[in-house]
């Protein structure tokens, strides 16, 4: 008897030197393996924030690098770990369209835990649009340096929206968002009707695929 409970002690003693409770299992931190940005010329470049999930107290990001300083580099937030919400937010600012990736290792409570690495891609915004057609007319040209646009509603009328892409996108869908008495969504497939609500604000997403950069890109028109 005294030699089992001997042999019990010694495995419990064995598990608590080997067990190590501040360290957490790699798998629990979601990590972006790619990212795509676009760069507009509306402003010459563009600024994003690349999340690590699931990040608990404790966490910390060290020996962070950026393969290529040219395409992109740090933003002025840099990098902050949220305990509120569990998530690593590293702040980018994108310089130039190119290829490069990030990378670091995520510690826990001053445990290593694992080494993350994130592809990067940027790309110079083009206007993929030859029709965007609402009241009769087209807006195409709207999206010349920018992904959305503002349009005056004719309240309580219904109108007719149609879209036709260049060569290199295929149109997706649409999602209006009614935010009349709270935001109720409502999905179109092209050459639908919309109605436009007497008050309150509309937006009209238009989402494509850019097959390119097999990357989904969304449009928008305002209506106040």
């Amino acid at each position: 008897m005294i030699k089992k409970i001997s042999l019990f002690l010694v495995l419990v003693l064995m598990t608590m030197c080997f067990y190590n409770p501040t360290v957490v299992d790699a798998k629990i931190y979601e990590t972006e393996k790619k990212h795509i940005e676009i760069i507009y010329p509306h402003y010459g470049h563009s600024e994003a924030t690349i999340y690590i999930d699931n990040a608990p107290k404790g966490t910390e990001i060290k020996n962070f690098k950026i393969k290529n300083t040219k395409i992109c580099s740090l933003g002025k937030r840099g990098i902050e770990v949220s305990s509120e919400y569990k998530k690593v937010h590293i702040d980018m600012f994108f310089k130039k369209p190119g290829k490069t990736s990030i990378k670091g290792d995520i510690y826990h409570n001053g445990n290593y835990v694992k080494t993350f690495k994130t592809k990067i891609v940027t790309y110079k915004y083009k206007n993929p649009f030859k029709k965007v057609k609402l009241y009769g007319k087209n807006y195409a040209k709207k999206f010349k340096h920018f992904y959305d646009c503002e349009l005056k509603p004719k309240r309580g009328k219904k109108s007719k929206i149609s879209v036709k892409v260049k060569k290199g996108w295929k149109f997706l869908g649409i999602r209006v968002d009614n935010f009349d008495n709270g935001l109720k969504e409502q999905y179109l497939g092209n050459n639908s009707t919309i109605k436009f609500t007497k008050r309150g604000e509309q937006c009209v997403n238009i989402c494509l695929l850019n097959k390119k950069y097999n990357n989904w890109e969304w449009y928008e028109i305002f209506f106040y």
